[in-house]
């Protein structure tokens, strides 16, 4: 066995590994009941199986640590090369291959979804254009900006790039940049890491290709200095340099800006969706996007705390916590935006306005095609809301303070509207011995409202046990508790006397006996 089969069977399969851990979306389960959207609890079981099925290789190490991809850098130091004009390199096979998967955890660009002015062209070999790679696929090249960058230019990625002006490419995966005019230049996936994917147009712009969490560069040469805005992983700036210039690169990372932003106590306890656990999950590149156009009203957005809340009907819904513009220095996330991000659409949002714990705050929009969609945030103990368009009623699921589904039908202007809101009984915590505390906030966590005190028990017993009251509470109103404590039994409260003095004395339409198994 060669020694370059064993090198290239290895980048084969960390490139795989990367692609799987850095981008990969579960398919979220489809809800029980509603069909309209799984809540958080389900979510956070499709996430654990996910993680099962990619097979980590060290169980004890937190899901975050093992899907965050390598932070990008600080400062790099590059020199400013040209452009190449088109090349006709009529003896080079060109591979279609996709390479998106080795560039997987640096370009998030590559993971959006292909849309029809994506396409450039294509590498040829009768000499009208001319890509001097090993590997192309039409379907990964994506066109930066689209609108917010003034130079037309696109990203394509392949697994041999070449760094030169020839035809010979190498076996280095990377990613070249595309003028409007045909110019071009390739950079391998170290050079992009690191920083130095750095190019002048013939007009004197400059071009460059950073990895994910790049937010701004800072570009100095000589006594010339430029700041730039990253979208879609690519800049321009305009820098009074000659090709050939040293270019000393700054970068500022996403939601970098001096302080290191926390969550405000309140908004964790207003909203529950953000006291999960994180799948470990990126916030989509969409979402990001679109918060960041949103910067006249945000001072800052909190990626670190954000939460996938559930998905279903080709939607995610992020939700994520947020600095309103005009908050004093530092100062921590107070609010939060429930982000929708359709598989092949833009993403919408619903940033709540003051808050007010008693009152809901949402959306409705016509996110898809012949599908309306709601989001936003709801107070303690809704659990969905049977919504009523025109004719037509649905119902959606809520949980962890959070509200949002995709429609069976369509919204325009001038629709009626009408909402109800589903609320569960309140639910009381008796502690037989195991952990009531987190019993509780479980209980809040998944949106549903509890007695302020914990009741004490007088035997302690093994087994978790859900028990309801008819006339006041459903059995699967009992159901939907005990499914998120995975409890061991769900029991109806018959004959009130003859239950244990804790049951008795637990004032509640549901009643949580708290184990110790």
């Amino acid at each position: 066995m060669s020694d370059d089969f064993v090198r290239d069977l290895e980048r084969e399969l960390v490139a795989a590994a990367r692609f799987r851990a850095a981008r990969h979306r579960p398919v979220l389960p489809r809800p029980r009941s509603r069909g309209v959207l799984a809540g958080a609890a389900v979510v956070a079981l499709a996430c654990a199986a996910v993680l099962l099925v990619l097979g980590r290789s060290d169980p004890d190490t937190p899901g975050d640590e093992r899907l965050a991809p390598p932070r990008p850098p600080t400062g790099a130091v590059a020199t400013l090369v040209p452009l190449f004009p088109a090349v006709a390199c009529r003896d080079v096979e060109v591979r279609r291959e996709p390479a998106a998967p080795a560039l997987a955890d640096v370009l998030g660009v590559l993971e959006r979804p292909e849309r029809p002015d994506d396409s450039a062209l294509a590498p040829s070999r009768d000499g009208r254009v001319g890509l001097p790679v090993a590997t192309f696929d039409p379907r990964e090249v994506r066109l930066a900006g689209y609108g917010r960058l003034g130079t037309t230019v696109r990203v394509v990625p392949t697994l041999g790039v070449s760094t030169g002006g020839g035809c010979g490419a190498t076996d280095e995966p990377g990613a070249c940049l595309v003028d409007g005019a045909g110019g071009w230049r390739c950079f391998t996936t170290a050079d992009i890491r690191a920083g130095r994917a750095l190019a002048r147009t013939d007009e004197g712009t400059a071009l460059g290709l950073v990895p994910d969490g790049v937010a701004r560069v800072t570009l100095s040469a000589a006594a010339a200095s430029v700041a730039a805005e990253v979208v879609d992983n690519v800049f321009e700036a305009r820098l009074d340099a000659p090709a050939g210039a040293r270019v000393e690169i700054t970068f500022t990372r996403a939601g970098d800006d001096g302080c290191r932003r926390g969550i405000a106590p309140g908004l964790r306890d207003r909203v529950g969706a953000l006291t999960q656990l994180s799948s470990g999950l990126l916030l989509p590149l969409a979402a990001r996007d679109l918060l960041r156009d949103w910067e006249w009203q945000l001072d800052a957005v909190v990626e670190s705390g954000a939460r996938l809340w559930g998905g279903g009907d080709g939607v995610e819904f992020w939700v994520v916590p947020v600095v309103p513009r005009g908050r004093a220095a530092c100062a921590p996330a107070d609010r939060v935006c429930v982000v929708a991000v359709p598989e092949r659409l833009a993403a919408d949002a619903h940033c709540e306005p003051a808050p007010n714990g008693d009152e809901p705050s949402w959306r409705l929009s016509s996110l898809l095609p012949g599908n309306a969609a709601i989001y936003g945030v709801v107070p303690d103990g809704v659990t969905g809301a049977r919504l009523t368009l025109d004719a037509a009623t649905t119902e959606v699921d809520a949980s962890g303070n959070v509200l949002a589904g995709v429609l069976p039908v369509p919204y325009g202007d001038g629709a009626e509207i009408r909402i109800e809101y589903l609320e569960s009984p309140v639910v009381g915590v008796v502690d037989a011995g195991g952990d009531a505390a987190t019993v509780a906030r479980k209980l809040r966590a998944g949106g549903f409202r509890t007695l302020v005190e914990i009741t004490p028990g007088v035997t302690p017993q093994p087994p978790t046990v859900v028990h309801w009251r008819p006339g006041q509470a459903t059995r699967q109103d009992a159901e939907r508790v005990a499914e998120l404590l995975a409890a061991d039994a769900v029991q109806e409260i018959v004959g009130v006397e003859r239950q244990p003095r804790p049951i008795q004395d637990t004032r509640a339409p549901i009643v949580v006996v708290a184990g110790s198994g």
